[in-house]
């Protein structure tokens, strides 16, 4: 991975697990708030300093991932959230002296951690009795070239970027798929094509925005399949200028 590589947990705040001696980041236990922590926006790996892991102490939503818009690869956990609430991120960071441990041609890399217990601490300990057993499902997939990751399901992965005056928006796919993509803007349809996408043909357009757009809006955008049964969506007031 690079400095580009941003972590998508969706979360208002985070648990700390551990946290190296150059993190400038508070000991074990610590809830910080998360994207944001003083300041520096801890979704970027480029502003890890040193290793970092920690949990969500409440994930709200049914996916996680990353994304490194260097290689433009990302990777993709879907999960049911309800049922396994366990959510763990561990990265070395930039200027940890441990990663020539773990790699033998100067590779970086993170973990993704899950679970049913939400965190490694014996107050959340998950306890079997005899003959029983805990059963989920889940689904991990990698996707490529669609700018970053803003949802997920088991289908899709999808992304809209606000950049200079212009949106970046992407569809990839874990299998093919023909449909149509759709983006609204601030309630106006400002974009709508029919593509086929497939794990190695995602789907990526970058669309310019009106003059008159305001500097804040709800931004959607669907993919639906030909028959109109929505495939996958997503929804969001970001900024746009």
């Amino acid at each position: 991975m690079s400095p580009d590589t941003e972590f998508i947990y969706p979360a208002q705040e985070i648990i700390i697990d551990s946290a190296g001696p150059n993190s400038e980041l508070p000991g074990a236990r610590v809830r910080i708030s998360w994207p944001t922590f003083e300041g520096r926006d801890m979704v970027w790996y480029g502003n890890w300093t040193d290793w970092l892991g920690f949990f969500i102490p409440q994930a709200t939503e049914g996916f996680v991932g990353a994304y490194n818009h260097e290689t433009e690869l990302g990777m993709a956990r879907i999960f049911p959230w309800e049922e396994v609430p366990g959510v763990k991120l561990f990265a070395w960071g930039m200027e940890s002296p441990y990663t020539s441990e773990y790699a033998v041609d100067g590779s970086e890399y993170f973990e993704m951690w899950v679970g049913p217990n939400r965190s490694f601490w014996s107050e959340d300990d998950n306890t079997l009795g005899p003959g029983e057993s805990k059963a989920w499902t889940e689904y991990w997939y990698p996707f490529s070239s669609v700018d970053g990751l803003d949802s997920a399901n088991r289908d899709a992965a999808l992304s809209v970027q606000a950049c200079e005056g212009s949106l970046h928006l992407g569809v990839g796919t874990t299998s093919y798929q023909e449909g149509t993509v759709i983006l609204v803007v601030g309630g106006q349809e400002l974009y709508r094509r029919g593509v086929a996408v497939g794990p190695e043909s995602p789907h990526m357009h970058q669309l310019p925005l009106p003059s008159d757009i305001p500097q804040e809006a709800t931004v959607s955008i669907v993919f639906e399949d030909p028959g109109g049964l929505v495939i996958a969506q997503h929804e969001a007031e970001i900024p746009l200028q």
